[in-house]
């Protein structure tokens, strides 16, 4: 007898079965394909039974058992079932409990009962409960809301922009703030400064957003009624009255509710959790604590020297089209803003006409950002994986640019003229031994010096820097002229044939 046929065995014949239960939950969870075994319709009318035992513990570990193997049930079972936990949850009394029936709810058609979850969301949203019963409600009100967000056809969030001043948050790192900032002003925006994670300005339209290409995120910064008092204790209340809701009906329209997730660099998951909580209720559940599947806003606490905390706002739905030539990509590709900002970082190196190839091209995001700025007379792109170069011809003709992407080694490549420009990514080699770094940018700079005319621009970002500079001396056609920090061990190098 395996041991799972001995748990089922003892949940089948004994009285005290509350740690069966959970061992049985444990297993099926560790090895799902298990779930089957639960499913027979002897083991099925037992853990009903069961839901009606005298132990509270026995009661809810039945009920989250049955919502685990749902998926295995006929449609019969599951009608059987899903009006047991409807029961069940209406004659227990003990608080706990009461969450565990919704969840294992959520498991099955509830469609049946969609109007008496109306009414009890609307009884939990109004309920004034005794101090320790409020864990317990707000589970239970988690647990319903989940249901009916899954079962209910949700509302029509469309992202409208905005027609008020508001101000924005533009993230970005320290090394390209100052370009990002002066984008920003070229844009119009002559108010604009710079902040601790990006620059800051204020706008009455989103539509400048598009052509400035440096930043990773846009934020709305929500500020707070005045005199409001923003600290732990009064943070609820004061997102509640700030202008976060009149911001989300000024951009969704009027909505019943706006669904919100809350995040934060610093706060541990269960004050996080305790804060939503009270910020659902601060604002009278228009602002509704859910799940990152469903939320329409992203709520980002971050705290300040002097103990009070700054809010922002980040809408799920808008569209950033600042990229949208980019519709394939792999894991390992450059991401579209890390691209603009080295071609932004290196614009005093490019030359306009010039015959420039990137080495590594990936799916070709570089290449485009790179000709975005200054048009290349021929552009080529040189990859050896197959999949990349398909995508990179399909990102550039979305981009409506025409480069020339080639399959093949980089080291294998011939040009029947001398190039004047190179721009890459570097392999990343963190994994490679040092001698394989080491032979890599021995042949690459081999290579370049075979194909690149006098006075070509070597422009490399990489994370190798004792290896590239060594091969630099061990080539003394090339000079190094700058370096360039970008984040972490990533470093951009402006390297020189000499003539």
């Amino acid at each position: 007898m395996t041991e799972l046929d001995y748990l089922l065995t003892a949940i089948m014949t004994q009285e005290d079965v509350r740690t069966a239960l959970s061992d049985v939950r444990r297993r099926i969870k560790e090895n799902p394909q298990e779930q089957a075994a639960c499913a027979g319709e002897a083991f099925v009318a037992r853990i009903l039974v069961l839901l009606e035992h005298a132990d509270a513990k026995t009661r809810k570990n039945a009920a989250l058992l049955l919502g685990d193997i749902a998926a295995q049930l006929n449609q019969q079972q599951q009608q059987q079932v899903t009006e047991a936990l409807w029961n069940a949850y209406e004659k227990d009394t003990v608080k706990f409990v009461s969450a565990s029936y919704m969840k294992a709810m959520a498991s099955y058609d509830c469609s049946s009962y969609l109007p008496g979850l109306k009414e009890l969301l609307h009884q939990l949203q109004t309920l004034e409960c005794a101090p320790e019963d409020v864990k317990h409600v707000r589970e239970l009100r988690r647990q319903v809301t989940a249901i009916l967000s899954e079962q209910e056809v949700r509302p029509a969030y469309a992202f409208g922009g905005i027609r008020r001043s508001h101000m924005l948050l533009l993230t970005a790192e320290p090394y390209i703030r100052e370009a990002l900032l002066q984008q920003v002003i070229r844009a119009g925006k002559s108010d604009a400064r710079i902040v601790s994670r990006g620059v800051c300005v204020t706008t009455d339209s989103l539509d400048f957003l598009d052509a400035i290409r440096l930043y990773r995120d846009v934020w709305f910064v929500v500020r707070f009624a005045k005199g409001q008092v923003a600290d732990a204790q009064h943070l609820a209340e004061a997102i509640s009255q700030s202008e976060l809701l009149p911001l989300l009906q000024e951009i969704y329209g009027r909505q019943e509710a706006y669904p919100f997730c809350l995040r934060s660099r610093e706060a541990d998951s269960k004050s996080l959790k305790r804060l939503a909580y009270q910020v659902e209720e601060a604002s009278g559940h228009r602002l509704r604590n859910c799940t990152t599947k469903e939320h329409i806003a992203e709520l980002l606490v971050e705290p300040k020297k002097n103990g009070d905390y700054r809010i922002y706002l980040k809408c799920a739905d808008y569209e950033d089209k600042r990229f949208l030539y980019r519709k394939s990509y792999l894991p390992t590709s450059m991401s579209p803003v890390t691209a603009a900002q080295m071609v932004e970082l290196v614009r005093p190196y490019l030359k306009e006409q010039a015959h420039i190839i990137d080495p590594f091209c990936g799916v070709g995001t570089l290449l485009i950002e790179r000709n975005r700025v200054l048009r290349a007379r021929d552009t080529y792109g040189v990859d050896s994986f197959g999949e990349a170069i398909a995508k990179a011809r399909a990102n550039t003709s979305a981009s409506g640019m025409e480069f020339y992407y080639i399959n093949r080694d980089y080291f294998d490549f011939t040009s029947s003229y001398l190039l004047e420009e190179v721009i890459t990514e570097c392999p990343r080699m963190e994994h490679k031994s040092r001698e394989e770094v080491d032979q890599f940018y021995h042949l690459f700079f081999d290579k370049t010096e075979q194909i690149c005319a006098s006075g070509a621009v070597v422009i490399l970002l990489s994370t190798e820097e004792n290896a590239l500079k060594k091969h630099l001396r061990l080539h003394p056609v090339f000079a190094l002229e700058r370096q360039i920090p970008m984040r972490g061990q990533e470093q951009i190098y402006i390297v020189r044939k000499r003539g």
